[in-house]
């Protein structure tokens, strides 16, 4: 068996310490680091929850406010259930509109002492005059002028308000228009104060109310509806103008309607007839 030489084993030694130069590299390498004292870890778990429970907000938030606006948008499409107004062709409609009209002017020209009397009017009596008598009276009338773009409009007689729905046709499509009217007098005369405005069954904030009649006024383009003659009517239904809460008879009286008591489908007028001057 061969001896060992002295190079052998100086060979042997040189090995082993490299060996032991790498092991040792390899334990203080920088991939390696040590392990994060207990506080630190928890600290870190605590922002990534956090991070988590941050993004999960978000998105929910955000899918809200997606189907927040397509349900608002459904809404606004939808007219609302109690609109539909009468056809104005239909026989019986007309009848209806001429024997409201002839009996309150019946009742505006009885003879009466200077106490206050009551006429009960329902709102199907109003919505045949308006979908037949109205466009009639209105075209005689030279301070009033009703939008092309509007169509037949319909009240509605509730103990809350009066509801006033008519169609508007903007470009291809139309939308309903709803506006709550709370009547109210002052010194004889008659103002009309909007508590609400909606599009088809969407109730829009009381901001976007006191726009509505902006809105309205710009609706035609190419001055169709002429600021002058709609003026009277924009302003009294957005509460900033007056109507003359009194009817002048040709025997020299006056009919002053006094108050307004709207209830369930019918609304009550309350009036004095003065005498002449």
């Amino acid at each position: 068996m061969p001896e060992e030489t002295g190079q052998s084993r100086t060979g042997d030694g040189v090995a082993a310490r490299i060996m032991d130069e790498h092991a040792a590299e390899r334990s203080t390498a920088p991939d390696d680091p040590p392990a994060p004292p207990a506080p630190m870890r928890r600290r870190r778990r605590r922002r990534r929850s956090k991070r988590r429970v941050v993004g999960r907000v978000v998105l929910v938030l955000f899918v809200l406010f997606v189907a927040g606006a397509g349900f608002a948008w459904w809404r606004s499409q939808q007219a609302p259930d109690w609109f539909a107004p009468p056809d104005p062709a239909a026989a019986d409609v007309a009848a209806l509109a001429e024997q409201v009209e002839y009996g309150i002017v019946e009742e505006f020209h009885r003879i009466r002492s200077d106490d206050a009397w009551t006429l009960r009017v329902r709102d199907d009596q109003v919505n045949a005059w308006l979908a037949t008598r109205m466009p009639e009276w209105v075209a005689h009338e030279q301070t009033i002028q009703w939008p092309e773009e509007f169509g037949t409009p319909q009240l509605r007689f509730t103990p809350a308000g009066i509801d006033l729905a008519v169609d508007v046709h903007v470009g291809d499509g139309t939308q309903v228009l709803v506006t709550r009217l709370t009547p109210r007098f002052e010194r004889g005369r008659l103002l009309l104060d909007i508590d609400k405005v909606g599009l088809g069954r969407l109730n829009l904030p009381g901001a976007v109310a006191t726009k509505t009649l902006d809105l309205i006024e710009q609706i035609a383009p190419g001055g169709v509806i002429d600021p002058a003659a709609t003026h009277g009517l924009l302003g009294v239904l957005g509460g900033n103008g007056t109507v003359d809460a009194s009817i002048a008879l040709p025997d020299g009286r006056r009919v002053q309607l006094i108050d307004m008591l709207a209830r369930d489908g019918a609304v009550d007028l309350t009036s004095r007839t003065l005498p002449p001057p």
